[in-house]
């Protein structure tokens, strides 16, 4: 599953493509509506029930989901950049749990199902939108600045399992924290209302978002478009902490709006990833169609076996090619090679057939 295009070295840069100008676009469209609605955001608007439980349990199943297919797109790249955003969004999707026993009407209608004090939830909920805006901004910076940089394969699974059980440490921690030092710090509610700190709290998402955003739309460009559909993600949760804080208070215009565009940021990678697997689709059914159509020296099943065999023989040679950078010792590093050159002679053989 590929989701980047490189360019060559030296070479002019291209004109920007159709998916970057949308993606501008949008983004000047997000901040035009935050600032229309800024002057509006505290009134009061329609308690709406079953909202809170519906935006919890979108943005648990939606960004699990999205962490498990960024997981299986890291095992393929082996990118450290793709390493932290299945971190980030794995870290999110956890953090969400916090929510769904913390805040009043997640389960139970109008209290928690946990009883914590108002700052314990509001706390647990800043640290799950700067820590996830802090992961996303690290991985927007390797993807621009490192992007070669690659785990190496025998340590996918290792990366895998310590980066797992370090995001699980650190929520657990995180709740521990915030539960039993919540008397300790700063308020940020007083009866249901945003106190001025809130923002002060949330600055450091605001940053690292605009900060990713940026990196995106002037370095990483439409080089990969993975990271195009991300900057859409940040924008959307700048949305909602400019207008959550705007809005100084639970079900105002701008807590409402901010927390639907939380919503669709959390769907926005899973539906990229949905779109991807369609595109997939499409293009194994048009392959099989040229293979039908074009029957006539052979069989169906040969040319099917001959393309899955230079498949096959392209994925053992980028596998030996990165295995290669990094050998156990000089006999392993001959091994390789002799490994390499036959599945290179392999790759030959079934472009000739």
């Amino acid at each position: 599953m590929s989701v980047s295009a490189t360019r060559g070295a030296g070479t002019k840069r291209v004109p920007p493509t159709f998916a970057w100008k949308a993606t501008v676009a949008i983004t000047g469209f997000y901040a035009i509506l935050a600032f229309a609605l800024i002057p509006v955001a505290g009134v009061s608007g329609p308690e709406v029930s079953g909202f809170v439980a519906l935006f919890v349990a979108v943005i648990l199943i939606t960004e699990l989901s999205t962490s498990f297919l960024l997981l299986t797109l890291f095992r393929q790249a082996c990118t450290w950049s793709l390493l932290l955003l299945w971190v980030a969004y794995l870290y999110s999707g956890l953090m969400s749990f916090s929510q769904l026993l913390t805040l009043p009407g997640a389960v139970l209608i109008d209290r928690s199902l946990v009883a914590v004090s108002p700052q314990t939830t509001a706390w647990a909920f800043i640290t799950w939108v700067n820590g996830f805006a802090l992961l996303a901004f690290l991985s927007v910076i390797l993807e621009a600045w490192f992007k070669d940089q690659r785990v190496v394969v025998q340590n996918v699974r290792r990366a895998t399992v310590i980066g797992a059980l370090a995001v699980t440490a650190v929520v657990v921690a995180t709740n521990i924290a915030t539960i039993s030092a919540s008397d300790q710090l700063p308020s940020l509610v007083d009866d249901a209302h945003f106190l001025p700190q809130s923002l002060m709290a949330r600055a450091p998402a605001i940053f690292f978002s605009y900060a990713g955003i940026a990196i995106i739309l002037v370095v990483i460009r439409d080089r990969n478009s993975l990271y195009l559909w991300l900057s859409l993600v940040l924008i959307a949760l700048v949305f909602y902490n400019v207008l959550a804080a705007a809005g100084a208070g639970r079900f105002t215009i701008g807590w409402l709006f901010g927390r639907l565009s939380w919503i669709i940021s959390a769907c926005l990678l899973f539906v990229y990833f949905l779109m991807l697997f369609s595109r997939q689709q499409i293009l194994l059914a048009r392959t099989s169609d040229f293979l039908e159509q074009h029957n006539d020296n052979q069989s169906v099943e040969a040319r099917l076996d001959a393309a899955i065999e230079r498949l096959i023989a392209r994925e053992n040679i980028e596998r030996y090619r990165v295995m290669l950078q990094s050998p156990r010792d000089e006999s392993n590093r001959q091994v390789l090679l002799t490994l390499l050159a036959g599945e290179e002679a392999k790759l030959q053989s079934a472009r000739r057939s």
